[in-house]
């Protein structure tokens, strides 16, 4: 493990927040930001272990698949409110009309 990751993982361990600049690639305790597997050699190494760290894993992980899920859903109703949009701007605007309706 580098140096870096030995001080996320004191760190984690002591249970400190991260530096603000690391935090900006995520809040996992890892040099990639996601969140430190308990069963990693690095986490090994440094004596996590036991069934606290498993369950902060865990959730860590739970908390980042609901973003994910949440995030997904709403970029597929912004695209549906985008095609939406589009549909009924075609309907008004192309021929010059304020509806089907309005006589030309």
């Amino acid at each position: 493990a580098s140096h870096a990751q030995k001080h996320f993982i004191k760190l984690f361990k002591e249970q400190l927040p991260l530096p603000d600049k690391v935090r900006e690639s995520g809040e996992g305790y890892t040099l990639s930001g996601r969140p430190l597997d308990p069963d990693s050699a690095a986490a090994k190494a440094y004596g996590l272990r036991g069934p606290d760290v498993s369950k902060d894993y865990r959730i860590a992980n739970e908390t980042k698949r609901k973003w994910l899920s949440r995030m997904t859903q709403a970029l597929a109703q912004d695209e549906e409110q985008r095609k939406f949009k589009s549909a009924v701007t075609g309907l008004i605007g192309l021929n010059g009309t304020s509806g089907p309706d309005e006589e030309q």
